[in-house]
C-alpha cells in the first residue's frame, strides 16, 4: 500500500524537490519489499532503479545488475568467492 501511495507522487529528476525524493523513497520501498522484479525493469531506463537494485543485490551476496539495453535484458549472476 505504501508503494502505492508513494509512487503516486514519485518523479525522477523532478524540479520539485519533494517529488525527486519520492522517486527515490519508491525505489527503496520496492527493493525493502522484495520487489526485485519490477525493480530490475525500471533498472532498465532508470539511473536511481539500477542503483537501489545492485546496492539490494550485493547485500543479498550477489552481483551487480548488468543491465543491457538491446535486447532489453537483465543478468543477475551469484557472486564468486575469491576464498577459493
Amino acid at each position: 500500500m505504501a508503494i502505492a501511495l508513494v509512487s503516486a507522487h514519485a518523479e525522477c529528476f523532478s524540479d520539485d524537490p519533494d517529488m525527486h525524493d519520492n522517486h527515490l523513497w519508491h525505489m527503496d520501498l520496492l527493493a525493502r519489499a522484495e520487489r526485485l522484479p519490477e525493480l530490475t525493469e525500471r533498472a532498465l531506463t532508470d539511473s536511481h532503479a539500477r542503483r537501489r537494485l545492485n546496492r539490494s543485490l550485493r547485500e543479498r551476496g550477489m552481483e551487480a545488475a548488468r543491465c543491457v539495453t538491446a535486447p532489453k535484458t537483465v543478468t543477475v549472476a551469484p557472486c564468486t568467492s575469491l576464498s577459493g
